[in-house]
């Protein structure tokens, strides 16, 4: 249907069928629009990109709060969304006296006025602390998203950074392994100036992005990193086992940091 030629009444008509069928595909579930739709993409966005935790929605009265989904690895995240630069509130178990760690991420949510996703951002339960503020009137915590906040959160999405920065990996010795409910990631070896980097990589929509990177004294110690942490070497005599190897350009993409910062790397 074009809708510039159709007319008011059939766009309308059209509308109430679009939330019609959302809500018999459980993504409209109650009067906030704004809300159920933001809930849908993030957690629609990091189920569907391979170098993001699978994510599930938390069910009302599991004794979850007022957490929105849950990672495999317990991780607990709040979803906010947002159509300003204000992201809130947040009410219950993040009172006024916050002492105990009440979620392990949030992720915020942006939306521009006709609710089309403009960003996505993870915050640590850390920058949360940081940059929130209370607010005497709704009795609740917000936080406002700032330049200084988009540079400490992970960006998960964002439609104004699409312009990919291209690295340049000389080693073609990949590194391979696969994380049960993530998919695979792949590693390379460079020497950079006078250290040698681990790249780590993921494939996303035949694109070679590198979401994280590890610097060490030596190729030795890189190398026994890499198996300490269940990589393994993908041998030349190998490489037509696998459905597909990452291949330049070699762009630097969304910095997970999932090894430098998150913890998971041994």
């Amino acid at each position: 249907m074009k809708l510039d030629s159709s007319s008011t009444k059939d766009i309308i008509s059209l509308y109430s069928d679009v939330i019609t069928e959302l809500k018999n595909r459980d993504v409209i579930r109650t009067n906030d629009l704004a809300g159920d739709f933001g809930k849908y993409l993030a957690i629609n966005h990091y189920n569907t990109t391979s170098s993001l935790p699978n994510i599930i929605e938390a069910e009302v009265g599991t004794g979850s709060g007022n957490i929105d989904a849950i990672s495999k690895n317990g991780d607990r995240y709040i979803i906010k969304t947002t159509t300003s630069n204000l992201a809130g509130p947040f009410i219950g178990p993040v009172s006024k006296d916050v002492e105990n760690q009440q979620f392990t991420y949030l992720i915020i949510v942006k939306l521009n006025k006709e609710l089309r996703l403009e960003k996505i951002l993870e915050v640590s339960w850390e920058v949360f602390l940081k940059y929130k503020h209370w607010y005497e009137d709704t009795n609740s915590w917000n936080i406002d998203i700032s330049k200084n906040l988009d540079g400490e959160a992970v960006s998960i999405h964002d439609i104004y950074r699409r312009k990919r920065i291209e690295v340049v990996i000389k080693s073609r010795e990949y590194w391979y392994t696969y994380v049960d409910g993530v998919g695979e990631y792949w590693a390379l070896i460079d020497k950079q100036k006078d250290k040698y980097t681990i790249f780590f990589i993921v494939v996303s929509s035949n694109e070679s992005v590198i979401f994280d990177r590890l610097h060490f004294d030596s190729i030795e110690n890189a190398t026994q990193a890499l198996i300490r942490n269940q990589y393994s070497k993908v041998e030349e005599s190998n490489k037509a086992l696998y459905s597909i190897i990452p291949q330049p350009p070699f762009n630097e993409g969304h910095l997970m940091k999932i090894y430098s910062k998150y913890g998971a790397w041994k």
